[in-house]
């Protein structure tokens, strides 16, 4: 198998996994509101069938019996179940996460940093010299020496360019957002303090027409206050799924770029990781947040189009170009780009959203451990 098919595999292969895990979610709470509904009915009919056998046989006047202790012992026992599931899931994401994030850091340091080395070794950047040559006298006359300019690290620079990159869309997505929020809750505050005598004397004349005004207004307060949280959740939604689409899209590229079918396969497992985390993530933040599910569908697809989008892009690039001056130069430049989203994933989202916590240090070290010499053990197999 060349290397184009196994490309155009993994696009239909991470476009569909991806939609699945960012769906996820979604599916999960159905199934587990169908399934809490399912139990508390078979519970209340059993235990209202016990209570009318017993009332029955007792002759009890009421026909009421106080509802004794195992009811709450099943609660306890499902809730308690539950959680244990939901904790091991958790430490199961979390190793997952260190291992993508292992894969990450040996496939750009290891296996990109090297090619995207060499690739602007054959351009000759150099430093420019700013002072001129140097004059020097040798037996009394003077003799204009001319040093060689030494070899830009332009490879470090470009890659450097690209972390900084991702980071200033993902924190200026953040900035608009925190603007939007703040902006919108002082033009709530003026127009409260406006309007603050014109309410007051309407809940006056509602308060002396109709004796439950008060508790009108309260439900009317309540079901602003749900709608702006609902509307926040929105927002902060959109930035996420603009951030991960951004990632998404330089993964891909990186991906698309690769010549030789060790490191499309070694950036597969890489991304194939990161992003079904990625997406059940997203998946999970636009459920909490109580998101249509036409939007979440939209958000899924959205992401999950990003990665085959720019390995198409990537591949476009490459035979359109051919193996061009212009072609050679756009594809290291993006690859370094590419480099610079994996150290930033690698060291701003994995390693410090994982090692914050307290708790299985140990596993998410041997985790990332093994990531890195899975890459490791790739990049010598191909070598040797």
């Amino acid at each position: 198998m060349d290397v184009t098919t196994t490309k155009i595999l993994i696009i239909f292969g991470l476009l569909i996994l991806t939609l699945i895990a960012a769906l996820l979610p979604f599916f999960f709470v159905q199934y587990s509101s169908i399934k809490r509904r399912r139990q508390r009915r078979s519970i209340d009919g059993f235990w209202s069938k016990f209570f009318w056998c017993c009332n029955t046989g007792t002759g009890s006047e009421n026909g009421d019996s106080p509802v004794p202790d195992d009811t709450s012992k099943m609660t306890k026992s499902t809730s308690s179940s539950f959680k244990k599931r939901k904790s091991r899931s958790k430490r199961l994401m979390s190793a997952l996460n260190c291992f993508s994030g292992g894969i990450f850091l040996g496939t750009s340091f290891i296996g990109l940093l090297p090619e995207i080395r060499h690739g602007f070794e054959t351009f000759e950047i150099k430093w420019p010299q700013l002072g001129g040559p140097k004059a020097m006298l040798a037996n009394g006359t003077k003799v204009v020496e001319e040093s060689e300019a030494a070899l830009m690290p332009i490879a470090e620079i470009v890659i450097t360019c690209g972390l900084f990159l991702i980071l200033i869309v993902e924190q200026t997505a953040h900035g608009v957002n925190h603007w939007y929020h703040k902006n919108k809750s002082k033009k709530q505050k003026r127009g409260d303090k406006k309007t603050l005598q014109v309410e007051a004397g309407e809940i006056t004349a509602m308060e002396m027409t109709q004796p439950d005004g008060n508790s009108q207004t309260n439900n009317s307060d309540t079901d602003d206050e749900v709608k702006q949280a609902h509307e926040h959740a929105s927002i902060r939604s959109l930035m996420l799924v603009a951030s991960l689409s951004v990632h998404s899209l330089l993964e891909g590229i990186a991906m698309g770029l690769q010549k030789d079918l060790g490191s499309v396969m070694s950036i597969f497992i890489a991304v194939l990781f990161h992003k079904m985390l990625m997406a059940f993530s997203m998946g999970t933040n636009l459920v909490q947040s109580k998101q249509a599910i036409k939007k979440v569908v939209v958000a899924a697809l959205i992401f999950s189009m990003m990665s085959p989008v720019g390995i198409l892009t990537s591949l476009i690039i490459e035979v359109a170009g051919g193996n061009g001056y212009v072609t050679t130069l756009i594809n290291v430049v993006l690859q370094a780009i590419a480099t610079g989203t994996f150290l930033y994933i690698t060291f701003f989202e994995v390693l410090v959203a994982e090692f914050e916590g307290h708790g299985q240090r140990i596993t998410k070290v041997v985790s990332l451990l093994l990531g890195y010499g899975a890459i490791l053990g790739s990049i010598f197999a191909q070598h040797g």
